[in-house]
């Protein structure tokens, strides 16, 4: 979890709760709304570890970062299997 975007991702969240505390400055949870929506995150992207080296990297990657391995879909995205990979003989 060292990119940047998943720092910036977990201090949201933890100044979100500190918001939400009783007795926080009035207008304050208005602006903080503004800001994440100006911030414009989304929702965390999906990991998984690579089968060959076990670093992470992204769910849907097909190449790994770090040993340049190629990588098949994860077998439970539907529609996104290798030729072959699922079928029944």
């Amino acid at each position: 979890m060292n990119e940047a975007s998943d720092v910036l991702r977990d201090a949201v969240e933890r100044v979100d709760m500190l918001v939400a505390t009783p007795g926080a400055p009035a207008g304050l949870r208005e602006a903080w709304d503004g800001l994440t929506v100006a911030l414009a995150l989304g929702p965390r992207p999906q990991r998984r570890e690579c089968p060959f080296c076990g670093k992470p990297g992204m769910r849907a990657a097909t190449l790994c970062g770090y040993c340049w391995r190629a990588l098949l879909p994860p077998a439970d995205d539907a529609g996104s299997r290798a030729p072959g990979e699922g079928t029944s003989k």
